[in-house]
């Protein structure tokens, strides 16, 4: 009995241990994300839906406030109280004021990943030889059902810097036809720092020819 109590001992303390290492690591990566406060932030943000055989993808850039979006068939800017997006095929911009509820870059990564602590528990997944895999289950339910539920992490070991982040949703997406395609997912990669007011302004001067739409 008293070989039981110690085995059972020894696994709730590993168990914590390696809780507290997988809290540990997150913290490490989380100080180079903070780093983005003052430099800003760039990445590559993938939209993936299960069913579909190409995932969208944008170039984000975050700094302060305000962030800058750009893809192949469109380029977005905002200044945290209006947004801009360019349109090429049409040639037009369309001029909106910034909504809160809006789901946005800046939401997907920062409120999700840079205040991280704020919103999730941590546990290692898996682990290689030269990264972690970090799983993290949401605290709180928005409306007994979050948008944002899930996140994994991969982790590099000597440096602590992230190497990706997928980000599991409960947004169902649905075909032109109808048919389910399954729930949205974002993936995120090729982190680094060192964003400039050009990457995340919008100026006029930079779009001849272009139709305005305010819809203020």
């Amino acid at each position: 009995m008293k070989k039981i109590l110690c085995t059972v001992i020894t696994l709730v303390c590993a168990m914590t241990a390696f809780a507290q290492s997988a809290r540990q690591i997150v913290s490490k990566m989380n100080e180079y994300l903070k780093i983005s406060n003052t430099q800003g932030m760039y990445c590559t943000l993938y939209h993936v839906i299960p069913r579909a055989e190409n995932p969208g993808s944008h170039n984000i850039y975050l700094l302060n406030n305000k962030y800058g979006q750009a893809a192949e068939n469109n380029r977005v800017i905002c200044d945290g109280q209006t947004q801009w997006e360019y349109l090429p095929l049409e040639n037009e911009i369309e001029i909106e004021k910034y909504q809160d509820s809006n789901i946005t870059p800046e939401k997907v990564i920062v409120d999700e990943v840079v205040n991280i602590f704020d919103k999730y528990r941590f546990r290692i997944a898996d682990e290689t030889a030269d990264n972690w895999i970090i799983r993290c289950i949401r605290k709180d339910k928005k409306n007994g059902k979050p948008y944002l539920k899930e996140l994994l992490l991969v982790i590099e070991k000597d440096t602590y810097y992230p190497l990706g982040v997928i980000q599991k949703t409960d947004f169902l997406v649905y075909s032109n036809e109808g048919d389910y395609m399954g729930k949205l997912m974002y993936a995120i990669s090729d982190f680094g720092f060192g964003v400039s007011e050009q990457q995340v302004s919008f100026d006029l001067t930079d779009y001849p020819g272009v139709a305005i739409n305010d819809r203020r």
